[in-house]
């Protein structure tokens, strides 16, 4: 009988070991895989705050809410690039957008597509506002909701750590630019 109580016990212990080792593990492991995937969604917001920046500039000084057209821009756009040399006249060419913004290989298609969000589709507004001395000025805010890039993880890790963002005030998620107030398109990383 003392001998079933021992191995009784060793069982329990061992279990009791690998509970304790995997409640250390599951949130460390959760950082982890969260990180990398932050990074991607990251890398693909700047990329589409470059587009939105050059579509602004030529544009009036007005982001797009359309991706289709964003993407279209990015591959057929033309930056003029202007240059003087010395008692000549100045001179203008222009020089592909795609090529000046973006590494060779570039697939500007990929822009609206939430890295590891299964096909999912950034969130994308744009706000014409007008201020207190009447200029119109053009707000942009694009957003990765957590739930969709973060999905696959363990969902108790995500809750925990949304709920810990939005305790402080934060978006759940990444995002870039602001409809509330201008921030020159920072992401709520930076």
């Amino acid at each position: 009988m003392k001998a079933v109580i021992n191995v009784v016990l060793l069982v329990c212990t061992v279990v009791m070991a690998y509970v304790c080792f995997d409640s250390i593990r599951t949130p460390v492991r959760f950082d982890r895989a969260r990180a990398l995937r932050e990074s991607a969604v990251k890398a693909r917001l700047l990329d589409i705050r470059k587009a939105q920046s050059a579509y602004y500039l030529m544009h009036g000084r007005r982001y797009t809410a359309s991706f289709d057209t964003l993407i279209a821009f990015v591959q057929t756009g033309r930056l003029p690039v202007s240059y003087r040399e010395e008692g000549e006249n100045k001179d203008t060419f222009w020089i592909a957008l795609r090529d000046t913004l973006y590494p060779k290989g570039f697939q500007p298609d990929s822009l609206r597509y939430i890295p590891y969000g299964k096909g999912a589709q950034f969130e994308m507004e744009v706000l014409g506002k007008l201020s207190s001395s009447g200029l119109s000025y053009c707000l942009l805010e694009v957003r990765a909701p957590a739930d969709t890039y973060l999905d696959g993880l363990d969902r108790r890790s995500i809750l925990v750590w949304k709920d810990l963002q939005e305790q402080q005030g934060r978006y759940a998620g990444l995002k870039i630019g602001d409809l509330e107030m201008p921030n020159n398109n920072a992401g709520n990383w930076e």
